[in-house]
């Protein structure tokens, strides 16, 4: 669970920078986070490939982990959902 709590929390950490598959930059700044705030080391190999996984594009395969399925159906999930829509509304004016 902790895996998977810190992966929902940093998952979309590098959409902020303009990009639309942002998994691997979101993995870069994620690693920063877990550094900074003592996250186990022998967990954040796993949270970090689910969050560099997590966009659709990726080949299913390289998600591996069960937490990285989760998120990954969660997260897309989440887009079809009320915020979904207003994410899609607001980006394609």
């Amino acid at each position: 669970m902790e895996i998977l709590v810190a992966a929902v929390f940093l998952h979309d950490i590098g959409r902020h920078y303009g990009l639309e598959f942002h998994g691997p930059e979101s993995e870069k700044h994620a690693k920063k986070v877990l550094e900074k705030i003592g996250f186990p080391e022998e967990k954040r190999g796993v949270v970090l490939r689910a969050i560099r996984t997590h966009d659709y594009q990726t080949n299913p395969a390289e998600r591996g982990s069960l937490e990285a399925k989760i998120l990954y159906d969660a997260d897309k999930l989440d887009a079809f959902g009320d915020i979904g829509i207003k994410r899609n509304l607001i980006n394609n004016r």
